[in-house]
């Protein structure tokens, strides 16, 4: 289950998500399939909270934002932190282009990431660069 609220207005975007996951209890009947505990295997009770806010316009100025991923569900060395990840872009746009910086962080606990992507846009052209058009904050 989730539920997400947001708002849109020309200079600020601003959205959460509240996710709700349960464990699965499997059919008597197919009890030999269940995990340790008697759920089925891979699913977890658990929640997740996915806040992310922008300001600015894309197309003149600066811009930025952050997008954060929290779950609660405790994880072999996580410690007793619940960010699991975190996007944070910032930017400059003039009337023929565009710099876009971003900071790409990971963390699961066995396996952690961090990345720096950028972008240059040509406005009508194209972009080069490594952040990809499906990592923009929406």
């Amino acid at each position: 289950m989730s539920t997400t609220f947001g708002i849109n207005k020309a200079l600020i975007q601003a959205f959460t998500t509240f996710y709700y996951t349960r464990a699965i209890t499997l059919d008597p009947s197919l009890a030999r399939y269940a995990n340790a505990i008697g759920k089925e295997p891979g699913t977890l009770r658990g929640s997740q909270w996915s806040p992310s806010i922008f300001l600015g316009k894309r197309e003149k100025g600066f811009y930025g934002g952050a997008s954060f991923f929290f779950d609660f569900q405790p994880r072999p060395g996580k410690g007793n932190t619940s960010l699991i990840s975190s996007t944070v872009t910032m930017g400059y746009g003039w009337d023929c282009c565009a710099v876009t910086v971003q900071n790409f962080t990971f963390n699961v606990g066995l396996r952690k990431e961090n990345r720096v992507v950028f972008a240059f846009r040509l406005n009508g052209i194209g972009t080069f660069g490594t952040e990809k058009i499906g990592q923009w904050l929406k």
